[in-house]
């Protein structure tokens, strides 16, 4: 069944994804996003008996138990492994039934106490379940399904579908050990009374529980001291040996452990059991995301190079194992791998990637399931440097249309990979005073286009490129207008002849007009522009404008919508995940020595673009999109002249981690300073490029730092988006930071409350943003 999905921005500094389809599916929100769906594990939350006016106590609930559960091994360990889906579904009335009472509500999914004659017992419908989840979400998305039951009572129960708990204190111990069972396909380590009955005439399927006997035959030998006697009496917590009990035979079968959270609540899984689950969580997740080239075959000039890299999911606090081989030797580590084929013969070679998980947790892994590799054959063949170059030395488009399309081709060798990078410029040096209505022949970059930048990269057998470079529908009649695009840095290439290009834009007004920000629909794509760089979706574009169109001729409300929606767009999860994610980059990586703000807009404008790349919020795997351009963005910026010069890779893991701390302006905890400093292993310096990206990363997503620089990046962005210019740009008066910090400040004195200061009303009103697009 297919959903129609819209992306909702809120007045909240995040945007949810709601999902509508036919049939039963409901809304449902995605509460955490570790990845791609195919390769995470799937949670899906559902509540039963909580009322339409109970669903933020639902969502709270939710959120607890998703805490709870990711605070317990090897869950907590792992939990960048999942992915958690909550289905918000409303009952006619609230609770649940309980038979030995003669109560009974209407509810959603009938959770019902005393199942099969058990007090404790909780059932649910669980083909409605099981139909509400398969219409709601894809088959990817649904690996476990948890329903939360609106019932402090004590009770739950576990199946092949769904875990079942109340909201009583001990439920998320209840689910941790039902999803033993359902997801651990682990058994139960305690002994009768029945029900159900005991059996221990043939040996169990599950991996906690043996009948055998011998050493050398039970399960998890391999866990085994050889000075722990069998069977085992010990009642110390943790030693591995064979306790008679198990599978609800008092005797006759026996458990790994002398508790375990199978046996009892409120203790740990122990080893054989968490052994098992992170077995069966890598049944589901391999422990290679995603790897490039895509191509499995690949031909390389002698002399050429050709870039590899591998992505992995990463646990909590250990790395995984990447290892390089070439033709079987190991060439090198790490998640990207360069090969230079000056070093090898012409002819057929091979390339090799082999992922491990090197957690001691495992000792056991028969289907290797923590292991995982690829590998690519690569032709060297002889030398034949390709070329890249414009199509045409000039390009025409009328003003009026989204964009001009300018192509850049690649001829000669195209077996390999090139990247080149591209950027628009003013013909001639220009102030930011200069006024958008002048006449001279000249486009600039405030008024008639965007700037966009970039890096173009030519896969294997790829012949051209397309830059779409958006144009600005103003109202002044200024007749034609040209701006340049070029090329540089070609890597895998040379440049061609044709490295410049003119890009004429033709005028579509004889006489000026009409300001156009003062239309609605001009105004709200104008906004996708300046914010998120990219052209406004239909129903997105549709949404913004009636936001404001509803106002009719209201004119506080149509000036309090348009402040509203202008904001939407700061708030919105793209821009976060773009804009604000670049300014905590520079932030954390350089500090703001000198300015009260760590990047200025010529940095900014092709580093955002860069993650925004492809990605168009609430439509297809937008997220999962962003989340790869990071990734991407930030092995490129760790390797960026700045970047090594600022932090060569001689410093001590210590001396790099708290050096972006401080640049950052974040004092954590000490046990989370020294899990930083941990993701270097035992190194002594910081040359391991995917551990200095794992650092970088989690000091950019610290919430501390979010919250801090939260209004900093709000007043800039003001200058950034509306007005695109530095803040100490012309025509700022004093040339410095004054209107920046008057912003500033008044925005603080406002708790953030940008109505109450006036922030993005003075901008959108201000002469320097209208005479961007018009009289």
């Amino acid at each position: 069944m297919s959903l129609v999905c819209k992306l909702q921005f809120t007045i909240l500094a995040m945007a949810i994804v709601f999902c509508y389809s036919t049939a039963s599916a409901q809304t449902y929100e995605t509460i955490i996003n570790n990845g791609d769906s195919a390769n995470r594990v799937e949670l899906v939350i559902l509540g039963d008996g909580y009322t339409a006016s109970e669903m933020q106590k639902f969502r709270n609930d939710a959120q607890t138990f998703v805490q709870g559960f990711f605070a317990q091994e090897p869950f907590r360990e792992y939990q960048n492994y999942f992915n958690v889906h909550r289905i918000d579904v409303a009952s006619n009335q609230s609770g649940a039934d309980h038979p030995e009472r003669s109560v009974f509500v209407d509810t959603a999914f009938g959770a019902a106490y005393n199942c099969g004659g058990i007090q404790r017992l909780i059932c649910v419908d669980l083909a409605k379940v099981g139909n509400t989840v398969a219409a709601t979400l894809s088959p990817a998305q649904r690996d476990m399904t948890l329903v939360i039951v609106n019932d402090t009572e004590y009770g739950g129960s576990g199946g092949s579908i769904a875990a079942v708990t109340s909201t009583h204190p001990s439920a998320i111990e209840i689910i941790l050990h039902e999803e033993g069972h359902s997801f651990g396909l682990l058994g139960d380590e305690y002994g009768g009374p029945p029900p159900p009955d005991c059996n221990s005439s043939f040996e169990p399927s599950t991996p906690n529980v043996t009948k055998e006997t011998q050493r050398a035959a039970i399960k998890w030998g391999s866990w085994i001291d050889g000075a722990t006697p069998i069977p085992t009496t010990s009642t110390i917590a943790g030693v591995p040996g064979l306790y008679e009990g198990a599978g609800y035979c008092t005797t006759g079968l026996f458990r790994p452990t002398y508790n375990s959270k199978m046996r009892s609540l409120g203790v740990p899984f122990e080893q054989i059991n968490t052994e098992q689950l992170i077995r069966r969580i890598y049944n589901l997740v391999s422990p290679l995301d995603s790897s490039l080239p895509s191509a499995s075959t690949i031909t390389v000039p002698a002399g050429g190079s050709q870039a590899f890299s591998a992505s992995t999911p990463t646990p909590l606090t250990h790395s995984l194992s990447v290892v390089w081989s070439v033709d079987g030797q190991t060439a090198g580590s790490g998640t990207s791998f360069t090969l230079n084929a000056a070093s090898l013969s012409q002819g057929t070679h091979s390339i090799r990637v082999a992922i491990n998980d090197p957690t001691s947790q495992v000792r056991n892994d028969p289907s290797q399931v923590l292991k995982a590799q690829r590998t690519w054959t690569v032709n060297v063949g002889a030398s034949s440097t390709p070329t890249v170059q414009f199509s045409a030395a000039s390009y025409s488009q009328t003003e009026g249309n989204p964009g001009v399309d300018v192509i850049v081709t690649r001829t000669g060798d195209t077996s390999g990979v090139t990247t080149v990078n591209y950027q628009t410029l003013d013909d001639v040096v220009t102030i930011s005073s200069t006024d958008c209505g002048t006449v001279t022949g000249i486009a600039l970059s405030r008024c008639d286009y965007i700037t966009t930048m970039g890096t173009l990269r030519f896969a294997a057998g790829e012949t051209s490129k397309t830059i779409t470079i958006p144009l600005v529908d103003d109202s002044f009649a200024e007749g034609t207008e040209h701006f340049l695009v070029t090329l540089t840095n070609a890597f895998g290439a040379t440049l061609g002849s044709t490295t410049g290009a003119t890009v004429n834009i033709n005028d579509n007004e004889s006489v000026n007009g009409i300001n156009p920000v003062d239309n609605a629909r001009a105004f709200v794509r104008q906004h996708y522009l300046d914010f998120l760089n990219r052209e406004p979706d239909a129903s997105g574009w549709d949404f913004w404008t009636q936001q404001i169109t509803a106002c009719g001729s209201n004119a506080q409300c149509n000036e309090v919508m348009r402040i509203n929606v202008s904001v939407s767009f700061f708030l919105s999860i793209e821009f976060q995940d773009t804009g604000y994610f670049v300014y905590r980059t520079y932030k954390a990586a350089h500090g703001a020595i000198g300015m009260p703000v760590p990047l200025r807009i010529n940095e900014f404008l092709p580093d955002t673009q860069q993650i925004g790349r492809g990605v168009q919020g609430g439509v297809g795997n937008w997220q999962q999109q962003i989340e790869t351009n990071k990734q991407a963005y930030l092995l490129d910026f760790v390797q960026r002249l700045r970047f090594t010069s600022d932090h060569p890779t001689t410093k001590t893991p210590a001396e790099f981690v708290d050096r972006l701390l401080l640049n950052s302006g974040v004092a954590p905890p000490p046990d989370e300073r020294n899990s930083l400093v941990a993701e270097f292993g035992s190194a002594t310096n910081t040359a391991d490029l995917a551990a200095r990206v794992r650092v970088l990363r989690r000091i950019i997503d610290n919430q501390v730092l979010i919250n801090q620089e939260f209004n900093r990046a709000f007043v800039l962005m003001q200058y950034f988006g509306y007005l695109r210019r530095n803040p100490f740009d012309p025509p700022e008066l004093t040339l410095d930071f004054q209107g920046y910090n008057f912003w500033l400040n008044k925005l603080n004195q406002f708790g953030g409350n940008y109505l109450n200061a006036e922030m993005v009303k003075a901008f959108i009103s201000s002469i320097e943003y209208r005479r961007r697009f018009g009289p």
